[in-house]
């Protein structure tokens, strides 16, 4: 009954979607430019699941449940949805308004507008700004080793240079996470330096009084969100989508996306009319150098953990005392493997944009052949999906004799090497 009816009502009750205007919480670099695209194009947006609204709503909540917690506490909570602005920041947009749901009244479209969620001030009188998100648990844990909110810490950037403009003195924000799945909290304590446009997370602590320093720097934090800015807008002007950041049959966030059907509709056209046998330029065969280089330092290090492994194995067996030092370099080994598998997916993700700027699914880079191919992954309780694979492979370069002795034949690659490939990545190709 209410499990059915619940969502509907959820997505029967959505309001109409916005208008596009340029917001802090759209500002980060992960945020997706080409739905940013469709959005100021004036592209129809589907309207979302009723389990999306339902998200939605919730994470409102959570914040409420917050900041009451935040009262019963001797901090002060003070300044909630206070508007701030970036004055003229939005050149091309001179001379237009735009309406604020919040302030309730028409404001100039070239200022960069918000609301930060509040200020926060300790027992010794010390400011610092508040943003709260709500994030599901698998979120939680990867920022908790350092995989960093870059859109969040983005909308933080602005709001603390538009509040410095009020109260320069006010160097502190508090970037305060809570996990939605078991009411965790995480705390991203970060110094925004308004000279040097430069945002620092200095350090980060959950509940359970885990605490750790870091420094994580982002340098032109508010310059590069307004730069992305221009770009939409370049691309609206000219009528031109932008390579699709994510592969195809990417969950999120393409799956809760007001603009995936007019984005991938066109999907497999487009594909199949890509060109073949090109010639691709000096930037892929940098990234495919890349590839191949990490490839062999995978090769190495799973060996080396499946020694490590072994070791481990012996001296529980043998009850010996060194059995700490063992785990920890299998622990760092088990670390370093994973930053290098992040490392390999960001060079697939560079020669898949290259192919599909150039609008190539297969060619020769140097001494590399790559393709851009689409695998079918099978389900045993799911319909099969497809998503796109970058293969990289080492060729033999020609020999010039031979090409000379031939007689109007068309070039080709050689015999390919499928060389190593990383162990449980589940891509044998690259």
């Amino acid at each position: 009954m209410l499990a059915d009816v619940i969502p509907r009502i959820a997505a029967e009750l959505q309001g109409p979607s916005a208008d596009y205007s340029e917001r802090p919480s759209s500002a980060g670099p992960e945020r997706c430019i080409r739905s940013l695209v469709y959005h100021a194009a004036g592209t129809p947006r589907q309207p979302f699941p009723g389990r999306a609204m339902l998200i939605f709503d919730d994470s409102s909540w959570h914040e409420e449940l917050t900041k009451d917690w935040i009262r019963k506490s001797a901090f002060t909570l003070h300044s909630e949805q206070m508007p701030v602005t970036l004055p003229g920041v939005i050149t091309w947009k001179k001379g237009q308004t735009r309406w604020c749901r919040e302030c309730k009244k028409n404001l100039p479209a070239e200022d960069l507008h918000g609301h930060p969620d509040g200020i926060l001030t300790d027992l010794l009188r010390v400011d610092r700004l508040l943003e709260h998100k709500a994030i599901n648990h698998f979120g939680f844990e990867r920022i908790w080793k350092g995989d960093w909110p870059l859109d969040n810490l983005t909308q933080l950037a602005i709001y603390m240079r538009a509040v410095q403009l009020l109260a320069p003195e006010l160097v502190e924000g508090l970037l305060l996470l809570k996990n939605k799945n078991t009411a965790q909290y995480m705390e991203l304590l970060c110094q925004y330096h308004h000279e040097g446009d430069r945002l620092v997370v200095t350090e980060v602590v959950r509940s359970g009084e885990e605490r750790r320093t870091v420094r994580h720097v982002m340098e032109r934090a508010v310059e590069a969100a307004i730069a992305k800015f221009a770009a939409v807008e370049d691309y609206r002007a000219r009528a031109v989508l932008p390579v699709r950041p994510f592969p195809y049959g990417t969950d999120f966030p393409c799956g809760y996306c007001g603009w995936a059907a007019a984005c991938w509709g066109s999907f497999e056209e487009e594909f199949q009319a890509m060109a073949e046998g090109a010639k691709l330029a000096d930037d892929v065969v940098a990234l495919c150098n890349g590839i191949i280089a990490k490839r062999g330092q995978a090769k190495d290090m799973t060996a080396e953990a499946k020694e490590l492994r072994e070791r481990v194995a012996a001296m529980l067996k043998a009850q010996e005392q060194d059995i700490v030092d063992a785990c920890g370099y299998y622990f760092q080994a088990d670390s370093d493997a994973k930053e290098l598998g992040g490392e390999l997916d960001a060079l697939r993700s560079g020669v898949r944009a290259l192919l599909w700027q150039e609008g190539v699914r297969q060619g020769r880079a140097g001494d590399y052949s790559v393709t851009l191919s689409m695998r079918k992954r099978a389900g045993y309780f799911v319909e099969p999906t497809q998503w796109e694979q970058v293969d990289v492979r080492k060729v033999k370069p020609e020999d010039p004799k031979a090409k000379k002795s031939r007689k109007k034949k068309e070039p080709t690659d050689g015999e390919a090497d499928p060389g190593p490939g990383l162990a449980g990545a589940g891509d044998p190709g690259s």
